[in-house]
């Protein structure tokens, strides 16, 4: 009986401790990896690769993603050092905020992205951008959290 009470307050007491492990984690900042393009309206074009994927995201100056999405779609032609150029198409990610290339871009991710993000169906125009890509030299941005009201 002794056993098993020990036993008991053993596991209670290290899953306690590794509880609060975790929670002092989650704690930490968020920092966000890739390449920034400022923007004409104070944003910033979050641009980085998850996976074998270039994935475009729009943040405010804290860096924090927009809430509502700003581009609907995309074309781009990506120029991998040592291959020829392909064109990949820009639709929207799962989640539904941000954009993701359709095809895979296999490694390294030494590149050059250019092309344009478009805001809906109607928009011929879009607004361009140019991305030299390179895996080993990423921006690493803190992201300061939106206090609550």
């Amino acid at each position: 009986m002794k056993k098993r009470l020990f036993s008991l307050l053993l596991i209670l007491g290290l899953t306690a401790v590794i509880s609060s492990a975790y929670a002092q984690e989650s704690e930490e900042p968020k920092v966000l990896k890739g390449m920034f393009i400022e923007r004409s309206d104070d944003t910033f074009l979050h641009v980085e690769m998850v996976g074998v994927r270039m994935k475009f995201n729009v943040v405010d100056e804290t860096y924090n993603p927009l809430e509502e999405p700003v581009f609907t779609r995309g074309v781009m032609r990506v120029e991998v050092k040592g291959r020829d150029s392909e064109r990949v198409a820009i639709a929207k990610a799962s989640d539904g905020k941000s954009l993701q290339g359709v095809k895979t871009i296999r490694k390294p991710h030494i590149l050059e992205a250019r092309g344009r993000l478009f805001k809906g169906e109607g928009d011929t125009t879009g607004e361009p951008f140019f991305v030299r890509y390179n895996q080993h030299r990423l921006e690493e941005k803190e992201v300061v959290p939106i206090p609550e009201k």
